[in-house]
């Protein structure tokens, strides 16, 4: 075992480099000054870039992570002989899998925290499109939102994920050649692509007027697929696809926020309607921030829409 003490600096507020002696005992030295989480803040945005999958990652951004582009040929659509082009957006973790319900809730993560918090995203966060003039945040972001376009049918419906039949060994990224496969429409990753995609045509309309458009325009599309797909699909593993299966038997949360979304994007009514119809059928607001759960990303959309919906002060209440 190892003996452990916790330390409250609160009171020490003169920035320096400071450590603890105790006679002939000395600890680490460590900062103390206002900027003292700014390389852990831009390490965890960079993470993003490092998880790019489709393009060469340069030795000069990525360092020890580099490597030639990857998964950029077309996956063959689950049960059909259609190829379709898939290439772009992140890696999902260990694997090189791309799932749509976490990539969108990531993608709505960075987005809100730029949406709260704008002056603490900056250009220079040594990504290819630093210094461009929009934040590296949101260059970010749209790496993963250009992947999502590719993932929506012609129907509006959204393929749950791409990945191989099985999870490849402790291999690079470029080294995965398997058969990539894209797995049928989810109507959660359906609703979650609805929802960042309102998200987006409100963030972006700021810096590219015509792709926030876009990303509004394939946010409808979704939400059509929604209405004509009133039952939960899509959620699980096909036969023969083992790799990650991010599984959901219920998606009244994902519907919900696609229409807080849109409602919040738009003001339109109709999208208001949809909100109150799921909740007054039993819907709730107020509790998930995960990628199986997505109530809450639902219920703050909704109390922070411009114009006050006619569910508010019941999800207010539930808060």
């Amino acid at each position: 075992g190892r003996d452990e003490a916790r330390f409250d600096f609160s009171s020490v507020t003169t920035p320096g480099t400071y450590k603890v002696v105790s006679g002939s005992e000395e600890s680490y030295e460590f900062a103390i000054a206002d900027n003292v989480y700014d390389d852990a803040f831009k390490a965890t945005l960079r993470m993003f870039y490092l998880q790019r999958c489709g393009v060469e990652l340069t030795e000069d951004l990525a360092g020890d992570y580099a490597h030639p582009e990857c998964h950029t040929g077309e996956a063959t659509i689950y049960g059909t002989d259609e190829a379709i082009d898939v290439s772009g957006g992140w890696h999902d973790a260990g694997d090189y899998g791309r799932y749509v319900v976490t990539g969108a809730k990531s993608a709505a993560d960075l987005m809100l925290a730029y949406k709260l918090y704008p002056n603490a995203f900056d250009d220079i966060c040594n990504i290819p499109e630093s210094g461009n003039g929009i934040p590296d945040v949101l260059d970010e972001v749209r790496y993963e939102l250009d992947w999502l376009f590719k993932m929506q049918n012609s129907e509006g419906g959204v393929y749950h994920k791409v990945t191989c039949a099985n999870f490849p060994g402790f291999v690079m990224p470029e080294e995965e050649t398997e058969e990539l496969i894209v797995t049928p429409v989810s109507t959660t990753a359906t609703a979650d692509f609805a929802a960042v995609m309102a998200m987006a045509s409100t963030i972006y309309a700021e810096f590219d007027m015509p792709y926030s458009q876009r990303c509004l325009d394939a946010a409808t599309r979704a939400t059509n697929y929604l209405e004509k797909h009133k039952s939960v699909e899509g959620t699980k593993n096909p036969d023969g696809i083992v790799t990650g299966e991010y599984p959901d038997d219920k998606d009244t949360d994902e519907r919900l926020w696609a229409y807080a979304e849109l409602y919040k994007a738009t003001s339109e009514s109709v999208y208001d309607e949809e909100f109150t119809k799921l909740m007054q059928a039993g819907g709730s607001c107020a509790t998930d921030f995960g990628w199986q759960g997505v109530s809450a990303y639902a219920g703050y959309a909704y109390l922070s829409a411009p114009v006050k919906g006619k569910f508010y002060d019941a999800v207010l209440a539930s808060f």
